[in-house]
C-alpha cells in the first residue's frame, strides 16, 4: 500500500529537493498544536484531579455508611433465584472505582498528548494511548449498563412471574461479552502501537537519509530525488503505515459494535424505568386517596375482609415481587435485586375492566406532590405511622427514578458519540489528521464529556451521601438541607439498599397489621 508519494513537481525552483521532501514527511507525521491546546490540557488535568479526588473520598463514604450499618461493602453478588443464580453488581461502588481508574489512565493519555505534541518527545509510542483510552471508557460503561439491564430484567421477570431471561445467558453474556471486546481490543491496541512504533522509527531513519542526501547530492533534480524516494526510501515507511491504518480501523470498528451494544444494553434497561414509574404513579395515587376516605392511622380494608379471593391473591403495593415463586432463603432476604417493588398485577386488576368499589377508590386524577409526601414523611404523630412508612417508600423510589433516569441519558449520549467517533475512524482514518481541529475533536470531544460527567456525577453522589450521613442536629445539617423534620432514611449512595428497603417493608408490614388489628376493635 503506498500512503506516502513525494512529489516532483511541487519542488520550489531553486530549492534543494531533499530539504523540501523533509519538510513534506515532517508535516506528515508531526503536526503543531493550535494555540490554546496546553490551556485546555491543564483544564483536563484539573478535571482528572478532581475525579480522582471524589471518587476516592466517595468511596469511603460507602465504606462509613455500610459500616453504619454494620455490613461489608460488595462489588458483585450471585442472586439466587429457582432458575438459578444472576450477576448483580452494587453499581455505587462500581462507579467510584472504575471512576478512580478511568481518571487515572485519562492523566496517562494526557501526559502522552502533551509529550507527543508540545514537548515532541515520545512519537512511537503515541498510539498505545490514543486506542487504550476507549477501553477504560467502555469498561465503565458496560459495567453500569448492565447493571441497569440486569435489574430491569430481573424487574420485568418479577412482575410477568416468568422468566424470559435465563441465568446461565445473562451471566454468559455479560462476562463473555466483556472478555471477548476487551481481549480483541486490547490485542489490536498493542498490534497498532507497535506498527507505529516502527513506522515512526522507519521515518527518522528516512529523515537522516535525506539529510545525508541533501548534502551530498545537491546536483540531483527533483524527478531524480523524487525517483530515489519513492522508489526505495519510503517503502518501510508505507508498510508499516499501512499496517497501522489497517489495525486502527478495526479496532475502531470494534469500538463502535461494542458501544452499540451498551446502548442496546441501556434500552434494556429502560424496563428498569417503567416499573419505577408505573409503581411510583399507582402508589401516590393510592396514598392520596387513603387520606382522602380514612382517618390517619387507619389502613385500607384488606382484601380478604372485603371477600375478593383476586384481590387477596393480588401482592401488597409495598409487597416485594421478587418473592413470587422464589425459594426461602437468607440469600434472598438479602437480595440487591430487591431495591425494587412491583405492584403489575395489582395494576392490571385495578385498570382491567369493571368498576371499583366504593370503599377502595384507587383512581384518583391527581396523586401527592413530593411536597406533601415529606410532610407525610415528616409527620411523627403514632396514628400517621402508615402514611409515614408509606411515603418515606415513595420518596425513596423517586430519588432512585430520577437517578436510573440521568444515567440511562449520560451513558446514551457518551456512547452514541463514541460509536460516531469510533466510526468516523474506521472507515476514513487519514482524515482525522488532515487539520488539527478534526484531531483534537477525533480525541478529546469524549475525554471532556466523560470527565465532565464523571465530576458532576460524583459531586452529586457525595453531596447526596454527606446529606444522609450528617446527623441531623449537627450545625451542618442546615448546610445539607437536612434537618429533624426532612430526615429521612436512605443510604449514602443516594438510592436505597436491599438491606434498607428490606427493613421498611418490614415496618410498613408491621404497620398495616397494627391498623387493622386497630379496625378490627369494636
Amino acid at each position: 500500500m503506498v500512503l506516502i508519494r513525494v512529489p516532483a513537481s511541487r519542488v520550489p525552483a531553486g530549492m534543494n529537493p531533499y530539504e523540501f521532501y523533509i519538510g513534506v514527511l515532517e508535516s506528515v507525521f508531526d503536526m503543531d498544536p493550535v494555540r490554546g491546546f496546553t490551556a485546555r490540557l491543564a483544564v483536563l488535568w484539573a478535571l482528572c484531579a478532581y475525579g480522582l479526588i471524589m471518587s476516592m473520598v466517595y468511596f469511603g463514604v460507602l465504606v462509613i455508611e455500610y459500616r453504619q450499618r454494620k455490613k461489608t461493602i460488595w462489588l458483585w453478588r450471585l442472586v439466587r433465584r429457582s432458575n438459578g443464580r444472576y450477576i448483580v453488581g452494587n453499581q455505587h461502588a462500581l462507579f467510584a472505582i472504575f471512576s478512580l481508574i478511568t481518571c487515572a489512565v485519562m492523566i496517562g493519555y494526557l501526559v502522552n498528548f502533551h509529550q507527543v505534541f508540545v514537548l515532541k518527545t515520545h512519537q512511537d509510542d503515541a498510539f498505545y494511548w490514543r486506542t487504550t483510552i476507549f477501553i477504560a471508557f467502555g469498561v465503565q460503561l458496560w459495567v453500569t449498563s448492565f447493571a441497569n439491564l440486569q435489574a430491569g430484567i430481573l424487574a420485568s421477570q418479577a412482575a410477568a412471574k416468568k422468566y424470559i431471561l435465563s441465568p446461565v445467558l445473562a451471566n454468559t453474556f455479560y462476562i463473555g461479552a466483556f472478555l471477548a471486546m476487551l481481549l480483541s481490543c486490547l490485542s489490536l491496541d498493542i498490534v497498532c502501537g507497535v506498527a507505529w512504533a516502527q513506522c515512526w522509527r522507519a521515518h527518522v531513519q528516512v529523515l537522516a537519509q535525506l539529510r545525508t542526501l541533501s548534502v551530498t547530492r545537491v546536483n540531483d533534480t527533483p524527478a531524480q530525488a523524487a525517483a530515489l524516494v519513492n522508489g526505495g526510501l519510503l517503502n518501510r515507511v508505507n508498510s508499516r503505515l499501512g499496517l497501522t491504518i489497517a489495525t486502527l480501523r478495526a479496532i475502531n470498528a470494534l469500538y463502535a459494535f461494542g458501544f452499540t451494544l451498551i446502548i442496546a444494553a441501556n434500552l434494556g434497561g429502560l424496563a428498569l424505568l417503567f416499573t419505577l414509574r408505573r409503581q411510583i404513579n399507582f402508589n401516590m395515587r393510592r396514598m392520596s386517596d387513603d387520606q382522602a376516605v380514612s382517618t390517619p392511622g387507619i389502613a385500607l380494608t384488606p382484601p380478604e375482609e372485603n371477600g375478593d379471593p383476586l384481590a387477596a391473591a393480588a401482592p401488597r403495593p409495598f409487597s416485594f415481587a421478587t418473592r413470587i415463586n422464589e425459594k426461602s432463603s437468607s440469600d434472598s432476604s438479602k437480595s440487591p435485586a430487591r431495591q425494587v417493588v412491583f405492584v403489575r398485577s395489582v395494576e392490571q386488576r385495578l385498570e382491567g375492566p369493571g368498576g371499583v368499589s366504593e370503599d377502595r377508590p384507587y383512581h384518583s386524577g391527581k396523586g401527592m406532590s413530593v411536597g406533601e409526601l415529606k410532610q407525610a414523611a415528616a409527620n411523627d404523630a403514632p396514628a400517621s405511622a402508615a402514611n409515614r412508612a408509606q411515603a418515606k417508600q415513595l420518596l425513596a423510589l423517586r430519588k432512585v427514578q430520577w437517578d436510573v433516569i440521568v444515567l440511562l441519558i449520560a451513558i446514551v449520549i457518551i456512547a452514541l458519540t463514541c460509536v460516531a467517533i469510533g466510526l468516523w475512524l474506521a472507515i476514513s482514518p487519514t482524515s482525522v489528521y488532515a487539520r488539527w481541529a478534526t484531531t483534537e475533536v477525533a480525541y478529546f470531544l469524549v475525554p471532556w464529556m466523560f470527565l465532565l460527567g464523571i465530576d458532576f456525577a460524583l459531586s452529586f453522589l457525595l453531596f447526596n451521601a454527606l446529606r444522609h450521613l450528617v446527623p441531623n442536629d449537627s450545625i451542618f445539617a442546615k448546610l445539607f438541607g437536612q434537618g429533624k423534620a426532612t430526615a429521612r432514611r436512605s443510604s449514602a449512595s443516594g438510592l436505597l439498599s436491599s438491606d434498607e428497603l428490606d427493613s421498611m417493608a418490614t415496618e410498613s408490614r408491621e404497620v398495616d397489621e397494627v391498623a387493622i388489628g386497630a379496625r378490627q376493635q369494636p
